[in-house]
């Protein structure tokens, strides 16, 4: 009988020893594959490229974009809607993790990194009421009155523009942008010509005139904060690429 109990005990001692060794092989497989942070995509009100639907769901031409990058990599893409004056704090304080824009910003350029390839080709233009005088460049802005929308840089030209026109009007959107526009007369507003086009199609805008003044292209950046971060940028550009050379 004390034969059967000590083989029994010997028994239950393999079984619990068994058990601990399987345990701990799994928790170490969990711990060697940790699950990647949710990506923090900002974006601003900018129509047809982003924007909150009637629903409240995020939608527009760069938010497919980014939502078809996120599946790629296997990343939750996690929207965070901003006014236009916030994005650049929210990037500043490492808040988000993924946005769009020029090669030239506000932001420091040491905080993030940026995709080689382009996600779009955007058109900056020029918006005046009928009877203004004509511009046709940059050039010709420099001594006028303005009105510009916060948070863009207009490739760069965003200080100079500041600084040796007439005045200046900050306006938070298009929207905004056009209204301001035909509450005063002599004044020229620079937008993006997807954007401006869908607000005057919206707003059924008549009595202007408008000039293309330069194209910009539009790249992705991510902060360098976000874990491996180079590695998931060198995942971005792969895909990115692969994208441009199946366009027509």
């Amino acid at each position: 009988m004390s034969n059967l109990k000590l083989l029994m005990g010997e028994e239950s001692k393999l079984k619990w020893s068994v058990r601990y060794v399987y345990m701990t092989t799994n928790l170490l497989l969990v711990l060697s594959f940790p699950t990647m942070a949710n990506l923090r995509i900002a974006f601003i009100d900018a129509p047809p490229y982003a924007f909150l639907d009637e629903d409240n769901i995020e939608s527009g031409l760069l938010i497919d974009s980014f939502r078809e990058i996120a599946q790629h990599l296997e990343i939750q893409a996690e929207f965070v809607h901003l006014p236009h004056r916030r994005k650049i704090d929210f990037i500043e304080k490492r808040k988000v993790d993924l946005w769009a824009g020029q090669i030239d910003s506000k932001v420091n350029n040491e905080l993030f990194l940026v995709s080689k390839t382009p996600l779009f080709l955007m058109e900056l233009k020029v918006y005046w009421k009928h009877g203004t005088q004509k511009v046709t460049s940059i050039d010709d802005l420099y001594d006028k009155n303005l009105i510009l929308i916060s948070s863009f840089s207009y490739g760069g030209n965003h200080i100079r523009l500041n600084e040796e026109s007439r005045s200046v009007t900050h306006a938070i959107n298009h929207e905004d942008a056009f209204n301001k526009l035909f509450s005063a007369n002599n004044r020229y507003l620079l937008g993006y010509s997807a954007i401006s086009k869908a607000t005057i199609e919206k707003f059924q805008i008549g009595n202007i005139q408008e000039a293309s003044l330069s194209k910009y292209q539009l790249h992705l950046k991510l902060s360098k904060t976000y874990p491996n971060a180079p590695k998931i940028m060198q995942k971005i550009d792969a895909f990115l690429l692969s994208k441009s050379q199946q366009e027509p």
